[in-house]
């Protein structure tokens, strides 16, 4: 739960992510019944599925964020003063 929780805060970085999936690779491995062995598909399947998602929380280590939207980032600023960003798509 909390190497998860740094991930949806922002504060994981690839490594985070990498002992997130050999933990859960972990638990389903010795894992001895059915639901031990499947409790930990949600986090294998998001991590091997939606990785685009995983990528854009988490940073280098450098604490830098490793993607970066320009528009996102200076939406409150342009919808302030009602300017457009031309150009840039």
């Amino acid at each position: 739960e909390k190497k998860m929780r740094q991930i949806l805060d922002g504060k994981g970085t690839a490594q985070t992510v990498a002992e997130l999936m050999r933990i859960a690779q972990t638990t389903k491995a010795m894992s001895r019944c059915g639901l031990g062995q499947t409790s930990a598909n949600p986090i294998l399947t998001t991590i091997n599925d939606f990785a685009d998602l995983y990528a854009s929380r988490i940073k280098d280590s450098n604490g830098r964020q490793l993607s970066f939207d320009l528009h996102e980032a200076m939406k409150a600023g342009l919808e302030a003063t009602g300017r457009k960003l031309e150009g840039v798509h």
